[in-house]
């Protein structure tokens, strides 16, 4: 699902596409703390910036699928949760270089970054 407002947009200025992944509705806030966060720094959804929101379920194989249309969409950028989520996003997008911010993590220690100061790849986290 693609959630879009009606303001138009100007010809010139990019679009860009963020993936929200979450594994559990109970961390519906981090989500409005995001969103709210990138209005306040000019992003403005339907403008300059569409959300694509999609809960998965780790436990369930069956829905790698969704997550790996993500990948072929092209997103700009994946923001990812809990862990178990987290896990899964980064193991599909390894091949890209579709920037990963995960949240709800034990940042070390997880198998997500190597380190905080040096996570690696297309990776990071915020505590």
């Amino acid at each position: 699902m693609v959630i879009t407002g009606c303001s138009p947009q100007k010809p010139d200025q990019k679009i860009y596409k963020i993936a929200i992944v979450s594994g559990l509705e109970a961390f519906e806030h981090i989500i409005q703390g995001f969103t709210d966060g990138m209005t306040e720094q000019g992003y403005i959804e339907g403008q300059n910036v569409y959300y694509h929101f999609l809960r998965v379920n780790p436990k369930n194989p069956a829905e790698e699928t969704k997550i790996r249309q993500l990948v072929a969409d092209s997103v700009d950028l994946i923001l990812t949760f809990p862990t178990e989520a987290s896990l899964w996003v980064k193991k599909l997008t390894r091949e890209t270089n579709i920037p990963i911010v995960f949240v709800m993590a034990g940042i070390e220690g997880n198998d997500l970054v190597e380190t905080i100061l040096h996570p690696g790849g297309n990776i990071t986290g915020v505590r």
